[in-house]
């Protein structure tokens, strides 16, 4: 909700759904340093999903398409650090 919604219109909004879209999934990276898998890899993957819920959100013009794909994303993420335990 906070990076596909809140941040992805403003920064839409001042400097167009390219970049918006681009700016909030650097964002969504950054924000996900600290997970799984960690560090540069992590805010890599993290990064380059945030592009596609971003043009997600673009395409849909709704956050349900991309809150439910996160959900999904994460459930599997859940399962395979579950199952490598």
């Amino acid at each position: 909700v906070i990076f596909c919604g809140i941040l992805l219109d403003a920064l839409a909004s001042q400097v167009g759904v390219t970049w918006g879209v681009i700016a909030q999934a650097v964002a969504f990276g950054v924000g996900h340093a600290h997970g799984y898998p960690p560090g540069d890899l992590g805010m890599v993957l993290a990064g380059t999903y945030g592009v596609m819920l971003g043009v997600l959100r673009q395409q849909t013009g709704g956050l349900g398409a991309p809150w439910i794909a996160h959900v999904c994303a994460d459930a599997t993420i859940f399962w395979i650090v579950v199952a490598a335990v």
